[in-house]
Parts: C-alpha cells; sequence; structure tokens
C-alpha cells in the first residue's frame, strides 16, 4: 500500500507498506533548489561539507555527489529523477579519442603484417 506523498521544504517522501515486514525504506527525494541552496553553502560560502550535510540531516557523500555534479554540469544539474546527466560533448570527445587510438593501433598491425610477409 503506498501512502501519498510529502512535501516539506523541497523534500519529497514516498512511504510504502510493505507486506509482512514490519519495517520499510523511506526514499526521499530532493528538489533542484534543495539541491542548489545545499551547494550554494559549500561554494559560495566556504562552508564544509561535513556541516552542512549534518545541518541540512543528509549524508555528506550524497552532497558532495551534489557539488560534483553542479561542476561538472553547472544550470544543467539535477536535472531529476536521480539519473545522472550525460553531457553529449564530453561523450562525443571520449569517443572520437578512442576511435583515434584504435585507427593507429589498425595502422601498426597493417604495417606489422606487410614487415612479416618481406620478411618472407
Amino acid at each position: 500500500m503506498d501512502f501519498p506523498q510529502t512535501s516539506l521544504h523541497g523534500v519529497k517522501t514516498n512511504v510504502t507498506l510493505c507486506k509482512g515486514v514490519v519495517f520499510c525504506m523511506v526514499r526521499k527525494k530532493y528538489d533542484k533548489a534543495f539541491k542548489m541552496a545545499a551547494v550554494m553553502q559549500i561554494i559560495d560560502e566556504g562552508k564544509k561539507v561535513s556541516h552542512v550535510a549534518k545541518t541540512l540531516g543528509i549524508l555528506p557523500t550524497m552532497l558532495s555527489r551534489w557539488v560534483y555534479e553542479y561542476q561538472t554540469h553547472g544550470d544543467e544539474a539535477f536535472s531529476g529523477n536521480g539519473k545522472p546527466i550525460t553531457n553529449k560533448d564530453l561523450e562525443i570527445k571520449r569517443l572520437q579519442k578512442r576511435l583515434e587510438e584504435l585507427e593507429m593501433e589498425n595502422e601498426i598491425l597493417k604495417k606489422f603484417q606487410a614487415f612479416l610477409k618481406e620478411a618472407e
């Protein structure tokens, strides 16, 4: 049985009643404004991650991940649903680099094959 979502200060909580289980996991969802406010306390105000996390009642590792995501993606960070943002430009650059490496390996193998034919 699912209970309705409750929201307080940008924190949404889903509570699920589990069949035959005494306790259930409660997953909190934080909206973009809440995450931005937390991240800005660290970036702009220079507060420590551990202090801000303790004040907000969240794990320092989660807050560190939010800071990293904001530094990596800027205003596009925190798109929602816990799915990391894929930066298409970075992915294209990574794939181009891999393509260059494979082409170079291919050229080396071709030269080696020609060398072996000459040695025969």
